[in-house]
């Protein structure tokens, strides 16, 4: 599993936008920084989080939380998952990047 001190500057824009939004968030691509922070956010202010993860070492590592706020999925095909709602927020960081556009449609 690679990581790097340099990730993470995502963060002060998650943080903005979840203090601005107040319903359902989705995390596509499960992260270091993003999970973690999306996770404690979400259960302080009782909304839910849905994540999604493609790499079994990640999944093991952050998707062991769920509870009543946060929901997480170990996924095969990006392509084949139901996002299909509206979301107050979407936060997508998948791997391959390739898709991220796609999803984001």
């Amino acid at each position: 599993m690679k990581f790097t001190m340099k990730w993470g500057s995502h963060i002060p824009i998650l943080l903005k936008i979840m203090s601005i939004t107040n319903g359902d968030v989705l995390e596509l691509g499960m992260g270091l920084y993003s999970t973690p922070l999306l996770f404690w956010m979400c259960i302080d202010t009782k909304r839910k989080l849905t994540s999604y993860e493609n790499d079994p070492k990640y999944f093991r590592l952050l998707g062991r939380n769920n509870n009543k706020f946060h929901e997480s999925y170990l996924i095969q095909d990006w392509n084949k998952i139901n996002i299909d709602k509206n979301w107050d927020m979407a936060f997508i960081d998948t791997n391959p990047m390739i898709v991220r556009a796609e999803l984001a449609e």
